[in-house]
């Protein structure tokens, strides 16, 4: 089995692409958990929000 020229530039090709594709998969993950970790902080802020809004509604009563 003799592997032609072809053959061994896309595998080049291809190896050369890893770590660019590893890279992007990394930026996006990192993105991802920053959008998860903003939507975690506006969540316990419209939490608290809302927790001082009813103490606020007792204390009136």
């Amino acid at each position: 089995m003799d592997i032609s020229l072809i053959d061994r530039v896309l595998a080049l090709i291809g190896f050369a692409l890893t770590p660019w594709q590893l890279f992007r998969t990394r930026t996006a993950a990192q993105a991802a958990r920053q959008a998860a970790d903003e939507a975690v902080s506006a969540i316990r802020s419209l939490e608290a929000i809302t927790k001082m809004h009813d103490i606020s509604s007792r204390s009136r009563e």
